[in-house]
């Protein structure tokens, strides 16, 4: 951790990060909220599909479009298991 100037601050371990990352929300993974420089770099010249790409990874649209998938899955298994059973809507 450093301050503002620039200057390593004591005391600081990674419970005391954590905490901070938590209390602030910051999604570490999400390439919007911390870009690295090569990210960066590659998002400068990137082509439309990669922006669309990394659009999907910032919004996290391709997790959700999974989470939705599986979720449906469980739902159809539960409807034919229903039908098996006999029960009525």
């Amino acid at each position: 951790m450093k301050d503002h100037t620039g200057a390593k601050v004591k005391g600081y371990g990674k419970a005391q990060v954590d905490e901070l990352v938590s209390k602030f929300n910051i999604q570490v993974e999400n390439p919007v909220m911390i870009m690295t420089q090569e990210k960066q770099k590659s998002f400068i010249t990137a082509k439309d599909k990669e922006l669309f790409e990394f659009f999907n990874e910032a919004t996290e649209l391709k997790k959700m479009g999974s989470n939705y998938g599986v979720s449906l899955e469980k739902i159809q298994v539960c409807l034919v298991v229903c039908v098996i059973l006999g029960f009525r809507h």
